[in-house]
């Protein structure tokens, strides 16, 4: 539950700390906080448990984990990151494992962020299974005054999480069983997320979700971006052919299967999957699947994917054996939107940023 600042790799490197707050070799180098006098200590990890929210777990962390682009939910976990400002340290963020589309295997993770300081928009980084600990740059935009130069996060080693029996996929409070989440005591709901209170059990019942992440992240669950926002909603048609599959009767499961689309073209855009809506989906004959494919995306679109990007994408989800016969774009999302912080802005608070911070270093110097 706690971490160390002491360790060489994980010291903050600062503008300047007073001579007499200097504790280590390289006079730049010291705790990641000001208060103590820059002197590296133990933390507990944000709000002990990053899963833990709600009236009785708001901590003071909390807004930190946002200032850091992450966000405390039922399936978020405490993941290392790093930045040559401030060097190695720990946030929360929420992880989800997903399968292939026969629904055997996990195959990766999926770690939603912030995008920007505005905290209206998401970025999902996708880890495979076979990328434990490996570093992925994600794009966040800091505020000017709050620019703690975080731009790299840590895959969590795949096979600690990735199994039905832990309790964090059902948020904390169930295991995984052919597909469902069987609650502990004193939880309930489609996902274990539902406290079992009195005034819970009368007005929930096991079909619900009282969700955060799908709160925050996915609207609730109900996709109306084609009313709300349809330009930046794009429709791919797509047909396959598992004809090639052996033994499709085992093979072919169609909530995973469905899961496994939704999936594919997140991933591509880099989306949560409920920004993906499968529509006309047809399983004609035994080795046929046609559908069309809503999305929507306020960055990357599909005209931004390349053919061997998602080709390869496709391969880890639905193996080898299945073939794309047909992939046409019919509306193109335009990928934009008024909360989107451009590079220019970035590069502009940047500099806004170093000015400040030259400005009181010459402050301090006179």
């Amino acid at each position: 539950k706690f971490f160390c600042h002491a360790a060489p790799d994980k010291l903050a490197t600062w503008p300047s700390i007073p001579a007499s707050q200097q504790y280590f070799s390289n006079e730049l180098q010291g705790g990641s906080k000001a208060y103590p006098d820059y002197c590296p200590m133990y933390e507990m990890y944000s709000d002990h448990d990053c899963r833990l929210w709600g009236e009785h777990n708001d901590g003071s962390a909390s807004e930190f984990t946002e200032l850091l682009a992450g966000m405390i939910t039922g399936t978020s976990k405490c993941l290392h990151i790093d930045g040559e400002l401030n060097g190695r340290s720990v946030n929360c963020y929420p992880t989800q494992c997903f399968r292939n589309a026969q629904g055997d295997a996990y195959v990766g993770v999926r770690i939603t962020m912030y995008r920007n300081y505005l905290h209206t928009l998401f970025d999902v980084i996708t880890c495979w299974s076979h990328e434990s600990g490996q570093a992925k740059q994600f794009g966040y935009v800091y505020h000017e005054r709050d620019d703690y130069g975080f731009d790299t996060v840590f895959c969590p080693e795949f096979d600690n999480i990735c199994y039905d029996e832990n309790p964090w996929i059902c948020n904390g409070h169930g295991t995984l069983q052919n597909g469902t989440c069987i609650c502990s005591p004193g939880y309930f709901g489609v996902d274990c997320t539902i406290e079992a209170n009195a005034e819970n059990r009368e007005k929930y019942s096991d079909t619900h979700s009282l969700s955060r992440y799908v709160d925050i992240v996915c609207g609730g669950g109900i996709w109306e971006f084609s009313t709300l926002d349809n330009e930046n909603v794009g429709i791919l048609r797509v047909s396959m052919d598992i004809d090639n599959v052996e033994d499709v009767d085992s093979y072919y499961v169609e909530a995973y299967f469905q899961a496994a689309l939704k999936q594919w073209i997140s991933i591509l855009t880099e989306n949560d999957p409920c920004s993906v809506l499968l529509v006309d989906y047809a399983h004609d004959n035994i080795s046929t699947i046609t559908t069309d494919i809503h999305y929507h995306s306020s960055f990357k679109t599909w005209t931004d994917v390349s053919a061997t990007e998602y080709a390869q994408v496709f391969t880890e989800l639905f193996g080898s054996d299945v073939e794309i016969v047909l992939i046409e774009e019919l509306t193109q999302a335009k990928g934009d939107h008024p909360d989107n912080v451009d590079e220019c802005s970035w590069i502009s608070a940047r500099l806004h940023h170093l000015l400040m911070m030259l400005v009181l270093l010459l402050v301090i110097g006179f």
